[in-house]
Formats: C-alpha cells, structure tokens, sequence
C-alpha cells in the first residue's frame, strides 16, 4: 500500500509541475511572438521611412519645393515610429 501511495504523490507532482511549466513556456512563447511582430512591424516602418526621406530628398532638389518637404517629413515620421516599435519590441523580448 505504500508504494502505491507513493506513486500516486509523485505522478500529483509530476502533473502540477507539468502544468506550471507549461503555463510559463506559454507566457514565454506569447512575449517572443508579440515581440516580433512588433519588430517585423517597426523593420516595414523604417523601411518606408527611409524611401520617404529618399524621395523627399530627390524632390526637393528639384526646382519645385511643394510636396518634398511633406514626403520628408513624413519619412521622419515613419523612422521614428518605427524606432520606437523596435525599442518596444526589444523591452518585450528582454523581459
């Protein structure tokens, strides 16, 4: 009767401790998601930031100086937000 005993107190531990790593390895799997899709987000932000302030730059060498200036400063914009997202993400996967 001991052995059985015995046996049922290790398989209850075994189950608890089943349980509780796997709530944690869900918590750890949600932050590294969460974490890049933040980052994957913040790489298309910079990237269409940098053509923004590309484009920008090609048309305000261009006589006309109207719409450069706003493409210019909307790909700051698009950098900085991006930036942000990728500091984000980086605070999300550190933790």
């Amino acid at each position: 009767m001991r052995v059985a005993d015995l046996l049922e107190a290790e398989g209850r531990s075994l189950s608890r401790a089943v349980r509780l790593e796997g709530a944690e390895l869900k918590t750890h799997v949600a932050r590294l998601g969460l974490g890049a899709g933040l980052l994957v987000m913040s790489a298309l932000l910079v990237m269409v930031g940098v053509l923004g302030v590309l484009y920008g730059l090609f048309l305000w060498l261009q006589p006309l100086t109207g719409t450069p200036a706003s493409a210019a400063l909307t790909g700051v914009v698009a950098i900085i937000a991006g930036g942000v997202a990728i500091w984000k993400a980086r605070a999300v996967i550190a933790q």
